[in-house]
């Protein structure tokens, strides 16, 4: 695994999901960014708001990713890239990841069936991407890995390729794989 996309909103939960994220980049060799997207809000032209100069959001953005990359580098000796950029999130994070082997976001546990039951940007990717999600729970430190549950449909269309990151990461940590697969009564499995 050579690169780890990092999306964050600068939140609590996107800064727990962004440590774990460097630690496991320490541990497995590879290359950490940091994603932050946002978009330029929108007014009623009826109610007069003053507008922010685009250049401007630009820079405050910009601003918070330095800050961020100052608090997480406290924590590693990994150099941190990152990339600020307007944009929908879902849709930028589905656009820059063929250039990365796992993406790593966080969710916030107290709503996490809120979010899948209505959506969030971790969930609408995971929906969407072809590449692994490592999905970090709120309050979560790193440990070595001991036990990875894989979560899978058994889907024709999935491609063992993309599981080449969970491979490795099995591999660096010698842990123990389980699969999960959860069917209807009326479901049959043959053992292929």
């Amino acid at each position: 695994m050579k690169k780890i996309l990092i999306p964050t909103d600068f939140s609590n939960t996107a800064k727990v999901a962004a440590k774990y994220a460097l630690q496991l980049a320490q541990h497995i060799g590879a290359e950490p960014v940091l994603l932050h997207v946002y978009h330029l809000p929108v007014t009623d032209p009826s109610v007069p708001v003053p507008m922010i100069n685009p250049d401007e959001l630009q820079e405050i953005n910009e601003k918070a990713m330095r800050e961020l990359i100052a608090e997480l580098s406290e924590k590693t000796t990994l150099p941190i890239k990152s990339k600020v950029q307007i944009g929908f999130a879902v849709d930028e994070i589905l656009e820059l990841e063929e250039k990365y082997d796992l993406v790593v976001m966080g969710m916030k546990g107290s709503g996490a069936i809120n979010e899948a039951l209505f959506g969030s940007i971790t969930t609408d990717v995971m929906r969407k991407t072809k590449k692994p999600v490592l999905i970090v729970p709120e309050n979560v430190t790193f440990k070595d890995i001991k036990t990875v549950i894989f979560a899978c449909d058994f889907e024709p269309k999935t491609s063992m390729k993309s599981l080449d990151p969970l491979k490795e990461i099995i591999q660096k940590f010698n842990a123990e794989l389980q699969i999960l697969n959860v069917m209807k009564n009326e479901d049959l499995m043959t053992v292929e």
